[in-house]
């Protein structure tokens, strides 16, 4: 027996493990105690399996999440992923890395497409406002062969969606039609895609290498998120156009701002501005039947106090910028907000706290450290 098979055995075969499951189908929070570093990533890829639901797993940084995330995939665990803050200081003017973007998207683009997994992310992450997922399911484009597209309306879709049209595509974020050729680069981490047109019919949908231009591989479909997490349409640009002039700002700043908006282009401290183009809406949003396991509850909301701070201070450093601000309250959730969205939520404290009342306590205890201390090490070897 493998190692990985022991431990999925004793959660599997532990009375703990069935209240858990029973629990689930009877009230919305459970407190957990006992859990100890990975064993809460193993007892979590097991729950999943169970019951094939997704999982956001929370952890207090994104330093934690990209950890966590090797631990399930040292545990054997495919289908997990890292979902990342956008990592911008509040209230800061930058744009989201390429890195993070296509993360982020790449996530997006699983949830919308039905995919159960785990995923995990940061309180930042978590709760931070996001792009609704009925306003950016127009620009996540799947294709496949034998399609009729309209290609004009194909070309606005990925200008809407951040992409810029060049003659030949090298980096992420370009796309190029040459004839009835259509490439996309759409992400970081993939090769760009090769569509073949005969009139607007899809024949092949091809991946080929940027630098030789060369085929490497013919698919039959394929779903081309879009180039930005921030889209929006013409009308929702002239709508939020109109917002940005009553606010209080450099107007000099605004019409910056307001010109970067109606050409569809990304700008500094975008993110902060969401408020303006939609209503506020969480990650969590996303999902249907979603479990959401805090790591360590304590931690997890010392970590949001933390965020609430930095907003907060972050909003009154920035008073002497020219361009106009968002209250916190537009882009923040809080913790009942959150729990309100979850259809389960787990909570899990790593200290046994007499004063605190659980609902399922294992009894898993963390690996001593001796420090030299010889007779502490003979100690545990009698006991």
């Amino acid at each position: 027996m493998t190692l990985k098979e022991y431990l999925s055995n004793f959660f599997n075969d532990s009375s703990q493990f069935s209240e858990i499951l029973d629990l689930i189908n009877k009230q919305k929070i459970i407190k957990i105690k006992g859990l100890f570093g990975s064993s809460s990533t193993i007892f979590v890829a097991n729950l999943f399996k169970k019951l094939g639901r997704t999982i956001v797993y929370v952890v207090k940084d994104d330093e934690d999440a990209q950890n966590t995330i090797y631990d399930f995939e040292s545990y054997g665990v495919e289908k997990c992923y890292y979902f990342p803050s956008i990592d911008i200081t509040p209230y800061q003017n930058a744009i989201v890395s390429d890195a993070i973007n296509s993360k982020r998207l790449d996530v997006i683009k699983r949830i919308v497409n039905n995919e159960k997994c785990i995923i995990v992310t940061s309180v930042y992450a978590l709760f931070f406002h996001i792009v609704p997922k009925e306003n950016i399911l127009p620009y996540i484009i799947k294709l496949k062969n034998g399609d009729i597209v309209d290609i004009e309306e194909l070309i606005k879709i990925l200008i809407q969606s951040g992409y810029c049209r060049v003659n030949n595509v090298s980096l992420p974020g370009e796309f190029a039609k040459r004839g009835e050729i259509f490439d996309i680069y759409y992400s970081s981490f993939n090769n760009p895609v090769r569509i073949d047109f005969f009139d607007n019919s899809i024949e092949k949908i091809k991946l080929f290498d940027p630098i030789t231009q060369k085929s490497i591989e013919e698919i039959k479909e394929i779903i081309i998120p879009p180039h930005k997490e921030f889209v929006y349409n013409e009308i929702i640009a002239k709508n939020v156009v109109n917002k940005l002039k009553e606010l209080n700002g450099d107007e000099e700043e605004k019409e910056r701002i307001i010109e970067k908006i109606l050409n569809f282009i990304p700008f500094d401290g975008e993110q902060f501005y969401l408020s303006l183009f939609y209503e506020k809406k969480s990650f969590l949003s996303y999902f249907d039947d979603v479990i959401l396991f805090l790591s360590d509850s304590k931690l997890i909301e010392k970590s949001l106090n933390s965020l609430v701070k930095e907003f907060e201070e972050n909003f009154h450093l920035t008073a002497y910028h020219k361009r106009p601000k968002i209250p916190k309250e537009n882009m923040l959730f809080t913790k009942d907000e959150i729990y309100e969205i979850s259809k389960n939520v787990i909570e899990l404290t790593y200290f046994q706290d007499l004063n605190e009342n659980s609902d399922i306590t294992f009894d898993f205890k963390g690996i001593p450290v001796y420090l030299d201390n010889l007779e502490l090490f003979k100690n545990d070897l009698k006991i």
